[in-house]
């Protein structure tokens, strides 16, 4: 049928089609406009003449059975996708006929057991009052997803988890399952933006597990789980048809300012740097920078931000002047009397961050070199807000020549300013603009060059919005710049035009070309595909405008009839062609760098293009474009801008260690998108660009040795040979101006390569290693980017991982980076709390993160240990083995429980791998050491690592140490009992002793409640977040605490932490009289025994006065000696090496 593409798009997976007639009577009722997209299974279309005749403008898909009803909805979704609705609705034929078989069903809507009953009950939750569910969208922007009320889900304890981890790694997001969550039956409405990050994994029906009969633990399970995380992702909210809100993104932290960038000791690290630079050579340098008063706006908040500064500068407040030009003048003679180190202008109302002095300071310490100096900056709007931060390039170029890009907070040293004679009036309105350009010419006269002039990637500068000190027009503006870059040319003797660029204040610069045009040598390597080819080569010669060029067309093995036919006509031709067309046979494997090397041997030209041929030239100024920057003497080699046949951008330069080694940033987005500020519109320098389209100085590709066909055969090796240009001194030039279409990935879709068997697959992880040991430190310090932006994201997002912003040359304390395997009890007891009070104490530079880094993020934080806890699904080991391989970390694997001997009653023992002690034992041995938290468990595991250490458990006392019990009077003591489902064991020891005292005490559950208990308890409370999970153990006020506990080797190895929770709210414990909580603690141990455990809850309860005592001895023991905070330098000590 034909879609409207507008409204609502339902997707509707038909596994069972004699249910069609209850979804056409359903959504006949929904709102129009509306759209049917339906997919049957393979072998179930007898239905499609009913949908046929019911909805005849439905767009019907056939799909294999395969993925559940999760496969086919995506692929329906990618269809939709296409079109603009306003929100899309998910349904399925759901029947769950497993459900009859299941017993002990612990979800309260599935108790019925009947699979109709719970997809009718989804239905009508959604589509009862779907006017409602359309408003609530166009309300509130900032929902995402809306689910059936009543059928959400925690992911805390399912099953699904591992899976669901290796996907939601390559989202970039760490599941909560103490807040995350999914709608069982996997039906709602959302918007289409919702599931984009979804859409962006690209799972396809061979993704997903073969049908047999599986009804958990399928990669259809993980992803029903996770249709919520990606509309957070994407920055919505999910909430159910009654309008409560489940999930939301946490609220947003600015990384730039200081709640991001700061860790809790940040200013106490900086004075004490402060301190010894004060008696340290180079000695600390001086700041002045003058402010410029503005006509209305006051200067307070500015003089409030140098009062703030961590390390104090001069503030030099000039008077009003009489013009723009003699207040410039007054600057100069002020910074050049004030005997400071460095100088620099402020405009009134603009902000120092308060470390911006600091960070300078550091920074020209680290770098006696720099004479100039330059920060990122943000916009501050009148009423506060921080917004727009420009997270800049080092220093670039070309891309100054393009945008007056460093603005903001600029320092320049005395002695440069001296030389320069300080700020020119002449360009008032323009005058930073051209200080940095002279600046420039007279570091290259001088010697120099770039490296003197230094980059700080810090947003430390508040720009409040309307600011500035120059009265001129914003043409006038324009105008200054556009002629200080004139003039920059004068004084160079280039003669380049400079016009106005794609958008103000954006210039484009026209390079001269030389009346003698120099030959270039056009490279095309090929196998068959001859269409191809032929609008290849048949474009470059129709749309060429440069006089002097050959195409050398590379052959290898092309085994097609008319491929063949083609290059043997051309061989025959050459002479007639002037050798102006010819044909180079490279036989043998594909090796892109081989065949490109012996063409550029066979090239008469003086530059080398080389141009994959699934290319076609769009425009015929195209090489005169590159060319004008690859004749610079400065360049070494000039890259084009690639758009894919539907318009969108392919190529507009590569960032290194994006996603991987490299990648290309805004991929697939519009031809007119300007990019982050203007980097996909602008010429600029990157580190290097595809080799798709790549022109080289022929002595510059042989003085670096080609393309590497050894390391590099055909991953990677055009990042390579730019990476070898520039460390040769020369720029890597991306332009704009020079347009071309390109297909992306032809070899692979034309089969040129065949299918991806597993030699490929191993050579192009053998090129991402080579790639890896060669130039890591330089993927993840790409000068063309910033360390604020994500390596994660082609689109210049702002980095949220914290560590990975730091300063590699700011270490004030060891820097430590810690993996928790959950959000749960293990993982902020054993690495969130330690690392949390490490950081508080001073004591680390630490992180915490679920995420596992790629090996370039590794290289931006550089931690110097790595501590991973209960990693041992195959894509965290493989994270290992690729952190032992590229990382200097040292590497500690901890584990707290007895994972390889599950008790058989663990309701976790289903979940847990076959071979766990294989990959536990793989894990291990990646790491330098194994960190647990009892002896047992050292004694079990002293085969799995050459070094074994016993971290014993503790509890925060930032959390735990201002909690108090009421200790209320009252008639019927409370008896407390605090577990989750994972402690079903030990609660049947006293399952009996609670329905036999039931009657004597008020029985108190927390976490976990047996339904046949429930009628015997009296205070029942569901579990709770963890972090509110220390105040409400205490708000249950107990007079007595129970911890029984089974007997086996699991809980042999178990450690006292329960005893430490009770304890240190002063709650008496009973407990069992098992190693874990044997041992000086003065709690009463009873054997797992009906009468003994009866005897003592009745004896304990019988004197409230002892009691009392006995949790006061126990309060006063673990506040004693099981704090945290007093215990740090052990779990420091563990965690480094």
């Amino acid at each position: 049928g034909q879609q409207q593409g507008a409204g609502t798009a339902v997707l509707l997976h038909l596994y069972y089609p004699d249910l069609w007639p209850e979804f056409a009577r359903m959504l006949a009722a929904l709102p129009e406009p509306k759209d049917l997209y339906i997919s049957l299974s393979a072998g179930r279309e007898d239905v499609l003449a009913d949908i046929a005749r019911d909805t005849p403008q439905a767009f019907v898909l056939s799909h294999p059975n395969r993925g559940r009803d999760i496969a086919p909805r995506l692929a329906l979704l990618r269809h939709a996708r296409m079109q603009r609705y306003d929100q899309l609705l998910f349904l399925h034929g759901k029947r769950s006929p497993h459900l009859r078989e299941v017993q002990n069903i612990q979800i309260p809507f599935l108790q019925h057991r009947d699979g109709d009953r719970w997809r009718q009950e989804l239905m009508a939750a959604l589509l009862e009052t779907p006017q409602q569910v359309q408003s609530a969208f166009a309300r509130n922007p900032r929902l995402g997803l809306i689910g059936p009320s009543g059928f959400w889900l925690g992911l805390r304890g399912d099953p699904n988890l591992p899976r669901l981890a290796g996907l939601t790694h390559r989202m970039g997001i760490a599941p909560d399952v103490s807040r995350h969550g999914y709608f069982a039956g996997s039906m709602f409405w959302c918007r289409p933006q919702a599931l984009d990050p979804l859409l962006a994994l690209n799972l396809g029906e061979a993704d997903f597990d073969v049908e047999e009969g599986q009804t958990d633990a399928t990669l259809a399970h993980a992803v029903e789980r996770l249709f919520a995380l990606s509309a957070e992702k994407a920055g919505f909210q999910i909430a159910d048809t009654a309008g409560n809100i489940l999930a939301e993104p946490p609220r947003a932290i600015q990384p730039w300012l200081s709640e991001g960038r700061w860790l809790p000791r940040e200013k106490d690290w900086a004075l004490q740097a402060i301190g010894n630079w004060a008696s340290a050579q180079p000695s600390l340098p001086r700041f002045a920078l003058a402010l410029l008063p503005h006509a209305t706006l006051p200067a307070q908040a500015t003089a409030a931000s140098f009062d703030t500064q961590w390390l104090g500068g001069q503030a030099l407040n000039l008077p009003q002047a009489e013009s723009a030009v003699a207040l410039l003048h007054a600057a100069n003679q002020a910074l050049k009397d004030s005997g400071a180190d460095w100088l620099g202008l402020v405009d009134a109302g603009d902000q120092l961050a308060p470390d911006a002095l600091f960070r300078i300071a550091h920074a020209v310490r680290e770098h006696p070199e720099w004479q100039l100096v330059y920060t990122d900056e943000d916009n501050l709007t009148p009423d506060g807000q921080h917004v727009n931060p420009h997270c800049k390039p080092d220093f670039n170029l070309d891309y100054l020549r393009s945008l007056p890009y460093i603005g903001g907070l600029m320092l320049v040293r005395r002695d440069l300013f001296e030389a320069l004679g300080g700020f020119d009036a002449a360009h008032e309105g323009a005058e930073d603009y051209d200080l940095v350009l002279r600046a420039w010419e007279h570091l290259h006269a001088t010697g120099a060059g770039d490296a003197a002039i230094g980059h700080v990637p810090e947003v430390l500068y508040h720009r409040l919005q309307g600011s500035g000190h120059t009265h001129k027009s914003v043409p006038e503006i324009l105008a200054a710049g556009q002629s200080a870059l004139e003039r920059h040319f004068e004084r160079l003797g280039i003669a380049a035009k400079v016009q106005p660029g794609p958008f103000p204040p954006a210039f484009r610069v026209h390079w001269p070309l030389p009346q003698d045009r120099p030959l270039v040598s056009i490279l095309v390597p090929t196998r068959d595909q001859l269409p191809m080819l032929q609008r290849c080569i048949e474009t470059l010669i129709e749309k060429t405008r440069w006089p002097r060029y050959e195409i050398l067309i590379i052959d290898n093995d092309s085994q097609a009839d008319d491929a063949c036919k083609y290059l043997a006509a051309i061989e025959t031709k050459e002479a007639e062609l002037g050798d102006r067309l010819r044909v180079i046979r490279q036989p043998g494997p594909f090796n892109f760098s081989a065949m490109n090397n012996a063409a550029a041997r066979a090239a008469r030209g003086d530059y080398l293009l080389l141009l994959n041929n699934d290319t076609a030239v769009l425009h015929e100024d195209w090489l005169d474009e590159m060319m004008g920057h690859a004749l610079r003497p400065d360049v070494g080699i000039v890259g084009a801008k690639l758009l894919y046949p539907d318009g969108k951008i392919q190529h507009a330069g590569v960032v290194l260690g994006m996603r991987g080694p490299a990648e290309h940033p805004f991929i697939a987005r519009p031809p007119e998108d300007r990019g982050y500020f203007g980097r996909a519109q602008l010429t600029q320098n990157y580190s290097a660009v595809t080799g798709a389209c790549l022109l080289v100085r022929k002595s510059v590709f042989e003085q670096v040795g080609g393309l590497d066909d050894g390391d590099f055969k055909v991953s990677y090796n055009d990042i390579d040979l730019c990476l070898k240009v520039r460390e040769a001194g020369l720029r890597i030039v991306w332009t704009p101006y020079a347009l071309l279409m390109h297909e992306g990935s032809a070899s692979q879709k034309g089969q040129v390569e065949g299918k991806p068997d597993e030699s490929k697959l191993k050579r192009f992880a053998a090129e991402k290693d080579a790639m890896y040991a060669k130039w890591l430190p330089k993927l993840a310090f790409d000068p063309a980017y910033n360390r604020h932006l994500s390596l994660a994201s082609t689109e210049f997002l702002l980095e949220d991982q914290p560590p990975l912003s730091w300063d590699p040359a700011w270490r004030p304390r060891p820097r430590i980076l810690v993996h928790p395997a959950d959000r749960e009890g293990c993982g902020e007891y054993r690495i969130i709390a330690p690392m949390r009070a490490l950081n508080r104490a001073g004591l680390t530079q630490g992180w915490e993160t679920m995420r596992l880094y790629e090996p370039a993020e590794m290289e931006r934080m550089q931690p110097d240990s790595l501590v991973v806890q209960r990693q041992m699904e195959w894509p965290q080991i493989e994270a290992l083995e690729r952190h032992a391989r590229t990382s200097r970390a040292f590497r500690v694997f901890e584990i707290d429980d007895l994972i390889t001997n599950l008790p058989l009653k663990s309701v976790h023992k289903s979940t847990i791998h076959k071979d766990i002690a294989k990959r536990f034992r793989k894990a291990a041995s990646l790491c330098h050491r194994l960190v647990v938290a009892t002896g047992p468990l050292a004694k079990a595991y002293a085969g799995f690592s050459d070094e074994v250490v016993v971290q014993p458990n503790y509890l925060e006392a930032a959390r735990w140490g201002q909690l108090q019990p009421a200790r209320a009077e009252r008639a019927r003591p409370r008896v407390g009992w605090a577990g989750g489902i994972g402690h079903t064991g030990d609660l049947d020891i006293i399952v009996d002793v609670v329905r036999d005292t039931a009657s004597e005490v008020d029985w108190i559950f927390f976490g976990m409640c047996p339904e046949a208990l429930k009628p015997l308890v009296k205070e029942f409370h569901p579990g709770i977040p963890l972090d509110q999970y220390a105040a409400k153990l205490a708000s249950l006020d107990l007079d007595l605490a129970v911890a029984p506990l089974e007997d086996n080797a699991f809980n042999e190895a178990k450690s006292h932490l329960r005893l430490l929770e009770y304890g240190v709210l002063g709650y008496p414990v009973i407990c069992s009289d098992l190693l874990p909580y044997q041992g000086d603690f003065p709690v009463t141990r009873v054997a797992n025994r009906y009468r003994d455990w009866l005897r003592a809850i009745r004896d304990a309860v019988a004197d409230r006065t002892a009691l009392r005592a006995q949790g006061d001895a126990l309060c006063a023991k673990v506040r004693a000696n099981w704090m945290m905070e007093d215990h740090l330098d052990t779990w420091l000590k563990t965690w480094t090496a």
